[in-house]
């Protein structure tokens, strides 16, 4: 099955990237501020229509608007049993 989450996280990811870059001057890249505020309005809205995209598919409409089912817990014991083990 196609990993819907991990494709979520390097958005997300590319999206930090994204932040960092638009605090360096682009100047000396050759564009203005302009373009530049273009370039992350771009990249913003279409890393965000994709997660909207996935989710529609993954989902369904009425999948958006349902409850997120709850995590797992975990099951690994706590550092004190397992030095007690040892």
């Amino acid at each position: 099955m196609f990993n819907t989450n991990l494709v979520h996280n390097i958005i997300n990811l590319l999206g930090l990237i994204l932040g960092v870059l638009l605090t360096v001057d682009w100047t000396g890249l050759g564009m203005s501020d302009t373009t530049a505020a273009k370039v992350a309005a771009g990249v913003l809205l279409l890393s965000n229509l994709i997660k909207v995209t996935m989710n529609l598919t993954r989902d369904g409409a009425a999948g958006i608007l349902k409850p997120q089912p709850p995590v797992a817990a975990n099951d690994s014991k706590p550092a004190a049993e397992t030095r007690a083990a040892a």
